[in-house]
């Protein structure tokens, strides 16, 4: 064998399995970071991150099934552990026959227990199998967490922009409303057409509208946050946040050295020990195991009683192994070469959610430093020179769309930088925050 692959079975066979949902306890810490501690509510009325995240990783009935796994492969330790058992068997010979066979005259009666005899190295190949398919299993399971974490922390994020959509809505229908009351006063005061006032009471029904869908947004948002710990039907509170708590991004070259820490790869890493493991576990069986065989017989014509012993070799045991052996090797390769498709492919993926993010908080820097205020100034003069009467209603209804779909677009645009920022924390497994975020 490979000298660096012996290096490898040795170190499987002391691996020492990590302690279940450390790395998804890490992730939630770095989650909480996204928003800021003052921005979080405590009126015990308000839904926070860290409750949110409870909530999932506590009762989720998909982490049952990982944490099935982890006691499934708990209990094949223990079994491994225990070894071949002896075995109990009676035999009875020559009965039931014709002639001086016939009845029980003949009958010799055999009472034995056998029991096989592992080579070498044999048992403790196989325990450590067992303990890396239960290091595989925690493994899955704080992957299954970490992704429950995100995908929590995501919904989190939706309901969040679901709200202050819902807040933007509400505000713009009052303006609308206030509008609409001026045009009626300018029509009965012969100052305006009716046609304005039409206008402004469609504009009205439009704002009406899209109130009721940013209602029936939020609820969707919520319900799916709900479901995030099994119960999507059940009430959600506000969420309380700062979704445009926007906090700086490190280097790219910081979360490329993370990469190693990913979750995806760490459970790949036990899962190349586990195929290390059943390697050698495979090399082992190559040598047959000898049954040996002690018990009493008893002779029934004479009524003498005699002690016997056996001892049995299985054939093709080598040849069997061999197969064994190989196909535990290709598996190996296998998991080797997912190992490095992964690796490219986290690499790749968090080189591009480092340019989308920076992408966003440029966009959003823009957004609140000039476009937003030259909007809602623009809106505010449109407003009054409306109500004097020196403007039309084409101008204020302009106006008023494009301070909304400015305030829109950023609440569009924090909504997806928090979500990617979320899925570089689950990828990377690691801080991507600055000293003091938390």
């Amino acid at each position: 064998m490979h000298e660096s692959l012996r290096r490898r079975l040795d170190a499987a066979a002391t691996t020492t399995p990590r302690h279940p949902l450390k790395q998804a306890a890490t992730t939630l810490c770095l989650l909480l970071a996204t928003f800021p501690a003052a921005a979080r509510g405590d009126d015990g009325q308000s839904l926070t991150l860290r409750e949110a995240l409870d909530r999932s990783l506590s009762a989720h009935p998909g982490l049952a099934v990982a944490r099935a796994g982890v006691e499934v492969a708990a209990a094949q330790v223990r079994e491994a552990q225990l070894g071949p058992a002896f075995e109990a068997g009676l035999e009875l010979e020559n009965f039931a026959g014709s002639g001086e066979t016939s009845g029980t005259d003949a009958l010799e009666t055999t009472l034995q227990l056998s029991r096989a005899l592992e080579p070498g190295g044999k048992r403790a190949a196989a325990v450590a199998a067992a303990r890396a398919g239960e290091a595989s299993a925690l493994a899955s399971l704080e992957v299954s967490a970490v992704e429950l974490a995100g995908d929590t922390a995501r919904r989190f994020v939706t309901v969040l922009g679901a709200q202050e959509q819902l807040q933007a809505a509400s505000r713009f229908l009052e303006l609308a409303r206030a509008i609409q009351v001026q045009a009626e006063r300018r029509v009965d005061a012969g100052l305006g057409l009716s046609a304005e006032l039409h206008r402004a009471r469609a504009e009205v029904g439009r704002q009406q509208l899209f109130v009721a869908r940013s209602q029936a947004e939020l609820d969707l948002a919520r319900r799916a946050l709900a479901a995030s710990w099994g119960e999507p039907g059940s009430p959600v509170p506000a969420a309380a946040g700062d979704l445009f708590g926007i906090p700086p991004l490190e280097p790219i070259d910081e979360f490329l050295r993370r990469v190693e820490q990913s979750p995806r790869l760490a459970s790949l890493a036990t899962v190349e020990r586990l195929r290390i493991a059943e390697l050698r576990l495979a090399e082992t069986e190559s040598k047959p195991d000898l049954t040996f065989s002690f018990g009493v017989r008893h002779l029934a014509e004479p009524g003498d009683t005699a002690l016997v012993a056996g001892v049995a070799v299985p054939l093709g045991t080598r040849a069997r192994g061999r197969a064994r052996a190989q196909a535990a090797e290709a598996a190996l390769q296998l998991s080797q070469h997912q190992t490095a498709a992964d690796r490219l492919a986290i690499t790749s993926m968090v080189m591009s959610l480092h340019r989308q993010i920076e992408l966003r908080r440029e966009a959003l820097q823009v957004l609140e430093t000039q476009i937003l205020p030259a909007t809602a100034a623009a809106l505010e003069q449109i407003d009054r020179g409306y109500r004097l009467g020196r403007l039309g209603y084409s101008e204020y209804a302009q106006a008023a769309r494009e301070s909304l779909d400015a305030q829109l677009e950023r609440l569009e645009l924090a909504a997806e930088f928090h979500q990617l920022l979320t899925e570089l924390e689950a990828l990377t497994g690691t801080g991507v925050f600055g000293p003091g975020r938390s």
